[in-house]
């Protein structure tokens, strides 16, 4: 059965950015690929730069649950293999 009010469903990233290049906040959302994981060491778009930060967090979010226009999301511009963090780690930080 399909449902007409259904809202598509959007992979999103939460990225770690170390404070002094995120500014005030230093986690920022993406959208991501599929075979992205928590603990991966990203290269993201920051205002005009990019940025090296870490995946802390992966959700499937609707444009409403997101909180703004989905055009307005940038996408994580690649994985750096070898640098990523042990999941554990990050559910450490998440939770101090």
């Amino acid at each position: 059965m399909s449902d007409d009010n259904t809202e598509e469903m959007i992979r999103v990233a939460d990225v770690a950015i170390a404070a002094k290049a995120g500014g005030g906040s230093a986690v920022y959302t993406y959208r991501v690929a599929d075979e992205a994981q928590t603990g991966d060491a990203v290269f993201v778009p920051l205002g005009t730069r990019t940025t090296l930060g870490y995946v802390v967090q992966i959700r499937d979010v609707s444009e409403q649950a997101l909180g703004f226009p989905v055009a307005q999301l940038r996408n994580v511009q690649a994985r750096v293999a070898g640098l990523s963090l042990p999941p554990a780690l990050i559910e450490l930080v998440r939770f101090v």
